[in-house]
Protein backbone atom coordinates (compact mmCIF):
# COMPACT_ATOMS: atom_id res chain seq x y z
CA UNK A 1 0.00 0.00 0.00
CA UNK A 2 2.82 2.42 0.85
CA UNK A 3 4.48 1.79 -2.53
CA UNK A 4 1.17 2.34 -4.35
CA UNK A 5 0.58 5.56 -2.44
CA UNK A 6 4.02 6.89 -3.37
CA UNK A 7 3.47 6.12 -7.07
CA UNK A 8 0.11 7.89 -6.95
CA UNK A 9 1.77 10.90 -5.33
CA UNK A 10 4.15 11.10 -8.31
CA UNK A 11 1.24 11.90 -10.66
CA UNK A 12 -0.11 14.42 -8.18
CA UNK A 13 3.21 16.27 -8.01
CA UNK A 14 3.70 16.13 -11.78
CA UNK A 15 0.27 17.60 -12.49
CA UNK A 16 0.76 20.42 -10.00
CA UNK A 17 4.18 21.38 -11.42
CA UNK A 18 2.69 21.59 -14.92
CA UNK A 19 -0.66 23.28 -14.35
CA UNK A 20 0.59 25.86 -11.86
CA UNK A 21 2.65 27.41 -14.68
CA UNK A 22 -0.38 27.55 -16.97
CA UNK A 23 -2.57 29.45 -14.54
CA UNK A 24 -4.72 26.57 -13.26
CA UNK A 25 -5.93 26.75 -9.68
CA UNK A 26 -5.82 23.64 -7.56
CA UNK A 27 -8.77 23.42 -5.18
CA UNK A 28 -8.67 21.53 -1.89
CA UNK A 29 -9.46 18.94 -0.65
CA UNK A 30 -7.61 16.06 -2.33
CA UNK A 31 -8.53 12.38 -2.62
CA UNK A 32 -12.21 12.61 -1.74
CA UNK A 33 -15.08 10.24 -2.39
CA UNK A 34 -18.50 11.86 -2.66
CA UNK A 35 -22.02 10.44 -3.11
CA UNK A 36 -23.24 9.34 -6.54
CA UNK A 37 -26.52 11.05 -7.54
CA UNK A 38 -27.25 9.13 -10.76
CA UNK A 39 -29.13 5.88 -10.24
CA UNK A 40 -28.02 4.42 -13.59
CA UNK A 41 -24.42 4.44 -12.40
CA UNK A 42 -25.22 1.86 -9.71
CA UNK A 43 -22.51 3.27 -7.46
CA UNK A 44 -22.47 4.60 -3.93
CA UNK A 45 -19.67 7.13 -4.46
CA UNK A 46 -17.31 8.65 -7.04
CA UNK A 47 -13.67 9.69 -6.47
CA UNK A 48 -11.93 12.98 -7.17
CA UNK A 49 -8.15 12.75 -6.82
CA UNK A 50 -7.88 16.52 -7.21
CA UNK A 51 -9.96 19.38 -8.62
CA UNK A 52 -8.44 22.01 -10.92
CA UNK A 53 -10.14 25.10 -12.29
CA UNK A 54 -9.57 28.18 -14.45
CA UNK A 55 -11.60 31.02 -15.94
CA UNK A 56 -12.49 30.15 -19.52
CA UNK A 57 -12.42 33.19 -21.86
CA UNK A 58 -14.51 31.43 -24.52
CA UNK A 59 -17.65 30.34 -22.65
CA UNK A 60 -17.27 33.02 -19.92
CA UNK A 61 -17.45 30.57 -17.04
CA UNK A 62 -15.13 28.83 -14.60
CA UNK A 63 -14.24 25.35 -15.80
CA UNK A 64 -13.68 22.73 -13.09
CA UNK A 65 -12.07 19.35 -13.63
CA UNK A 66 -12.73 16.32 -11.48
CA UNK A 67 -9.36 14.73 -12.11
CA UNK A 68 -8.20 11.13 -12.13
CA UNK A 69 -4.43 11.01 -11.69
CA UNK A 70 -2.73 7.86 -12.98
CA UNK A 71 0.97 7.02 -12.72
CA UNK A 72 2.21 3.96 -14.61
CA UNK A 73 5.53 2.42 -15.51
CA UNK A 74 5.91 1.47 -19.19
CA UNK A 75 5.08 -2.19 -18.62
CA UNK A 76 1.94 -1.48 -16.58
CA UNK A 77 0.12 0.89 -18.98
CA UNK A 78 -2.56 -0.98 -20.90
CA UNK A 79 -5.50 -0.11 -23.12
CA UNK A 80 -7.92 -1.97 -20.84
CA UNK A 81 -6.79 0.05 -17.82
CA UNK A 82 -7.27 3.30 -19.73
CA UNK A 83 -10.77 2.34 -20.88
CA UNK A 84 -11.73 1.35 -17.34
CA UNK A 85 -10.44 4.67 -16.01
CA UNK A 86 -12.37 6.58 -18.70
CA UNK A 87 -15.63 4.80 -17.86
CA UNK A 88 -15.22 5.68 -14.21
CA UNK A 89 -14.27 9.27 -15.02
CA UNK A 90 -17.22 9.74 -17.40
CA UNK A 91 -19.62 8.81 -14.60
CA UNK A 92 -17.74 10.97 -12.10
CA UNK A 93 -17.91 14.03 -14.37
CA UNK A 94 -21.60 13.49 -15.06
CA UNK A 95 -22.41 13.33 -11.37
CA UNK A 96 -20.08 16.16 -10.32
CA UNK A 97 -21.96 18.55 -12.60
CA UNK A 98 -25.14 18.10 -10.56
CA UNK A 99 -24.02 16.79 -7.16
CA UNK A 100 -24.44 19.32 -4.35
CA UNK A 101 -21.83 17.53 -2.25
CA UNK A 102 -19.16 17.93 -4.96
CA UNK A 103 -20.16 21.57 -5.41
CA UNK A 104 -19.89 22.19 -1.67
CA UNK A 105 -16.41 20.65 -1.64
CA UNK A 106 -14.86 22.63 -4.49
CA UNK A 107 -16.97 25.49 -5.87
CA UNK A 108 -17.41 29.06 -4.69
CA UNK A 109 -21.22 29.61 -4.53
CA UNK A 110 -20.88 32.84 -6.51
CA UNK A 111 -19.21 31.16 -9.49
CA UNK A 112 -20.81 30.40 -12.82
CA UNK A 113 -19.18 27.05 -13.42
CA UNK A 114 -19.06 23.93 -15.58
CA UNK A 115 -17.58 20.54 -14.67
CA UNK A 116 -15.55 18.26 -16.92
CA UNK A 117 -13.45 15.17 -16.40
CA UNK A 118 -9.66 15.02 -16.80
CA UNK A 119 -7.67 11.79 -17.04
CA UNK A 120 -3.99 12.51 -16.41
CA UNK A 121 -1.89 9.49 -17.41
CA UNK A 122 1.71 9.98 -16.32
CA UNK A 123 4.51 7.58 -17.27
CA UNK A 124 6.81 7.83 -14.27
CA UNK A 125 9.74 5.87 -15.73
CA UNK A 126 9.77 7.98 -18.92
CA UNK A 127 10.02 4.93 -21.19
CA UNK A 128 6.53 4.67 -22.74
CA UNK A 129 6.91 4.99 -26.52
CA UNK A 130 3.69 3.53 -27.97
CA UNK A 131 1.00 5.56 -29.74
CA UNK A 132 -1.25 6.33 -26.80
CA UNK A 133 -3.58 8.33 -29.06
CA UNK A 134 -4.78 5.20 -30.87
CA UNK A 135 -6.00 3.80 -27.56
CA UNK A 136 -8.06 6.91 -26.93
CA UNK A 137 -9.58 6.91 -30.42
CA UNK A 138 -10.69 3.35 -29.85
CA UNK A 139 -12.43 4.38 -26.61
CA UNK A 140 -15.65 5.65 -28.18
CA UNK A 141 -18.31 7.56 -26.26
CA UNK A 142 -20.51 4.46 -26.32
CA UNK A 143 -17.79 2.13 -25.05
CA UNK A 144 -17.03 4.30 -22.03
CA UNK A 145 -20.70 5.23 -21.54
CA UNK A 146 -20.04 8.95 -21.99
CA UNK A 147 -23.33 10.80 -22.28
CA UNK A 148 -23.93 14.29 -23.64
CA UNK A 149 -23.22 17.00 -22.63
CA UNK A 150 -20.48 15.52 -20.42
CA UNK A 151 -16.93 16.34 -21.52
CA UNK A 152 -13.86 14.27 -20.65
CA UNK A 153 -10.29 15.22 -21.59
CA UNK A 154 -7.24 12.95 -21.65
CA UNK A 155 -3.59 13.90 -21.29
CA UNK A 156 -1.32 10.96 -22.13
CA UNK A 157 2.43 10.49 -21.65
CA UNK A 158 3.41 12.37 -24.83
CA UNK A 159 1.21 15.39 -24.09
CA UNK A 160 2.39 15.51 -20.48
CA UNK A 161 6.04 15.37 -21.55
CA UNK A 162 5.45 18.25 -23.98
CA UNK A 163 3.61 20.38 -21.41
CA UNK A 164 6.23 19.76 -18.76
CA UNK A 165 8.94 20.79 -21.24
CA UNK A 166 7.09 24.03 -22.03
CA UNK A 167 6.42 24.74 -18.35
CA UNK A 168 10.09 24.14 -17.56
CA UNK A 169 11.16 26.50 -20.37
CA UNK A 170 8.88 29.24 -19.07
CA UNK A 171 10.30 28.89 -15.55
CA UNK A 172 13.88 28.84 -16.87
CA UNK A 173 13.29 31.94 -19.03
CA UNK A 174 12.24 33.75 -15.85
CA UNK A 175 15.72 33.17 -14.49
CA UNK A 176 18.64 35.51 -14.09
CA UNK A 177 18.42 37.13 -17.54
CA UNK A 178 14.71 37.85 -17.09
CA UNK A 179 13.89 36.88 -20.68
CA UNK A 180 10.38 36.39 -19.32
CA UNK A 181 8.90 38.39 -16.46
CA UNK A 182 6.91 36.95 -13.57
CA UNK A 183 3.46 35.48 -14.21
CA UNK A 184 1.72 38.76 -13.36
CA UNK A 185 3.17 40.26 -16.57
CA UNK A 186 2.38 37.24 -18.78
CA UNK A 187 -0.84 36.04 -20.39
CA UNK A 188 -2.01 33.61 -23.07
CA UNK A 189 -3.46 34.76 -26.38
CA UNK A 190 -7.00 33.84 -27.50
CA UNK A 191 -8.36 35.03 -30.85
CA UNK A 192 -11.98 35.92 -31.41
CA UNK A 193 -13.75 33.05 -33.16
CA UNK A 194 -16.13 33.19 -36.13
CA UNK A 195 -19.28 32.98 -34.01
CA UNK A 196 -17.84 33.55 -30.56
CA UNK A 197 -16.18 36.58 -29.01
CA UNK A 198 -13.78 35.86 -26.19
CA UNK A 199 -13.97 37.71 -22.89
CA UNK A 200 -10.45 39.00 -23.46
CA UNK A 201 -7.78 38.27 -26.05
CA UNK A 202 -5.23 37.81 -23.26
CA UNK A 203 -5.96 35.67 -20.21
CA UNK A 204 -3.87 34.36 -17.33
CA UNK A 205 -4.82 30.70 -17.75
CA UNK A 206 -4.20 28.36 -20.68
CA UNK A 207 -7.33 26.31 -21.31
CA UNK A 208 -7.22 22.58 -21.95
CA UNK A 209 -8.11 23.30 -25.58
CA UNK A 210 -5.15 25.66 -25.89
CA UNK A 211 -2.75 23.23 -24.21
CA UNK A 212 -3.72 20.41 -26.57
CA UNK A 213 -3.76 22.62 -29.67
CA UNK A 214 -0.99 23.04 -32.27
CA UNK A 215 0.58 26.00 -30.46
CA UNK A 216 0.38 28.10 -27.32
CA UNK A 217 1.10 31.84 -27.51
CA UNK A 218 2.42 33.54 -24.38
CA UNK A 219 2.37 37.36 -24.28
CA UNK A 220 4.92 39.05 -22.01
CA UNK A 221 5.53 42.62 -20.93
CA UNK A 222 8.23 44.32 -18.84
CA UNK A 223 10.84 41.65 -19.55
CA UNK A 224 14.59 42.09 -19.34
CA UNK A 225 16.64 43.46 -16.49
CA UNK A 226 15.42 46.96 -17.29
CA UNK A 227 11.82 45.88 -17.99
CA UNK A 228 11.88 47.30 -21.51
CA UNK A 229 11.12 44.23 -23.63
CA UNK A 230 7.69 43.08 -24.82
CA UNK A 231 6.64 40.35 -27.20
CA UNK A 232 5.33 36.80 -27.64
CA UNK A 233 6.60 33.26 -27.22
CA UNK A 234 4.92 30.87 -29.68
CA UNK A 235 5.32 27.30 -28.43
CA UNK A 236 4.77 25.06 -31.45
CA UNK A 237 4.01 21.36 -30.97
CA UNK A 238 4.75 20.27 -34.56
CA UNK A 239 8.02 18.91 -35.90
CA UNK A 240 8.74 21.62 -38.50
CA UNK A 241 9.50 19.10 -41.24
CA UNK A 242 7.88 21.32 -43.90
CA UNK A 243 8.29 25.09 -44.56
CA UNK A 244 4.50 25.29 -44.96
CA UNK A 245 4.11 24.74 -41.21
CA UNK A 246 5.92 27.98 -40.47
CA UNK A 247 4.18 29.87 -43.27
CA UNK A 248 0.88 28.91 -41.65
CA UNK A 249 2.12 30.33 -38.34
CA UNK A 250 3.21 33.54 -40.09
CA UNK A 251 -0.30 33.83 -41.57
CA UNK A 252 -1.80 33.42 -38.11
CA UNK A 253 0.46 36.08 -36.59
CA UNK A 254 -0.27 38.60 -39.36
CA UNK A 255 -4.02 37.89 -39.36
CA UNK A 256 -4.29 38.56 -35.63
CA UNK A 257 -1.93 41.55 -35.79
CA UNK A 258 0.58 40.08 -33.36
CA UNK A 259 3.56 41.34 -35.36
CA UNK A 260 4.21 44.77 -33.89
CA UNK A 261 7.04 47.31 -34.10
CA UNK A 262 9.80 46.86 -31.51
CA UNK A 263 8.34 43.59 -30.23
CA UNK A 264 9.96 40.19 -30.72
CA UNK A 265 8.26 36.88 -31.49
CA UNK A 266 10.10 33.67 -30.66
CA UNK A 267 8.81 30.44 -32.23
CA UNK A 268 9.94 27.81 -29.76
CA UNK A 269 9.94 24.09 -30.56
CA UNK A 270 10.31 21.19 -28.18
CA UNK A 271 9.68 18.48 -30.78
CA UNK A 272 11.37 19.93 -33.85
CA UNK A 273 13.07 17.69 -36.42
CA UNK A 274 16.72 18.18 -37.37
CA UNK A 275 15.80 20.38 -40.35
CA UNK A 276 13.25 22.54 -38.50
CA UNK A 277 15.44 25.66 -38.30
CA UNK A 278 16.42 25.35 -41.98
CA UNK A 279 12.75 24.98 -42.94
CA UNK A 280 11.94 28.04 -40.82
CA UNK A 281 14.45 30.11 -42.82
CA UNK A 282 13.14 28.72 -46.12
CA UNK A 283 9.61 29.58 -45.03
CA UNK A 284 10.62 33.19 -44.44
CA UNK A 285 12.16 33.43 -47.91
CA UNK A 286 9.11 31.86 -49.58
CA UNK A 287 6.71 34.00 -47.59
CA UNK A 288 8.43 37.20 -48.72
CA UNK A 289 8.28 36.09 -52.37
CA UNK A 290 4.61 35.12 -52.00
CA UNK A 291 3.55 38.55 -50.78
CA UNK A 292 6.19 40.90 -52.17
CA UNK A 293 7.33 39.38 -55.50
CA UNK A 294 8.92 42.65 -56.58
CA UNK A 295 11.86 44.61 -55.21
CA UNK A 296 12.55 46.36 -52.92
CA UNK A 297 11.31 44.09 -50.13
CA UNK A 298 13.07 45.82 -47.24
CA UNK A 299 9.96 46.88 -45.30
CA UNK A 300 8.37 43.43 -45.40
CA UNK A 301 11.67 41.73 -44.55
CA UNK A 302 11.99 43.99 -41.52
CA UNK A 303 8.52 43.01 -40.33
CA UNK A 304 9.40 39.33 -40.61
CA UNK A 305 12.79 39.85 -38.96
CA UNK A 306 11.17 40.15 -35.52
CA UNK A 307 10.24 36.43 -35.74
CA UNK A 308 13.03 34.14 -34.54
CA UNK A 309 13.43 30.40 -34.05
CA UNK A 310 14.53 28.62 -30.88
CA UNK A 311 14.72 25.00 -29.82
CA UNK A 312 13.51 24.03 -26.38
CA UNK A 313 15.34 21.18 -24.66
CA UNK A 314 12.95 18.28 -24.08
CA UNK A 315 12.72 17.44 -20.40
CA UNK A 316 11.73 13.98 -19.22
CA UNK A 317 10.20 14.45 -15.81
CA UNK A 318 11.08 11.76 -13.28
CA UNK A 319 10.38 11.72 -9.58
CA UNK A 320 12.01 9.37 -7.10
CA UNK A 321 9.39 7.60 -5.00
CA UNK A 322 11.89 7.32 -2.14
CA UNK A 323 12.35 11.11 -2.13
CA UNK A 324 8.59 11.59 -2.06
CA UNK A 325 8.31 9.22 0.83
CA UNK A 326 10.80 11.34 2.80
CA UNK A 327 9.00 14.65 2.14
Amino acid sequence: MAETAKIAEIANKASNEIFSVFGWERRPPRDRNWPCVTELHKKDTHPSDVAFCYDDPVDHSTVFFTTDLKSYAKQTISQDKIKTALRSLAMSAECAAKASHWRDLYVNPAQNYRVRGLLFVYNHDGEFDLNFGTWIKDATSASIKLRRPVKVHVLGPKEIRYLFTIANDIKRERGTDRNLPDAIDCSFFYPDLVRVRVKSNYCKAATIELLTGPWQILRYENAGKDGSRHGHYVYYAGDGSQPEEFKYIFDYLFRHQLIRPKENISIRMAQGCDSAKLNFEHAKEQYILDFVPYVPRVDFEQRLSVITFSRVDTVIQKFCDLDLGLE
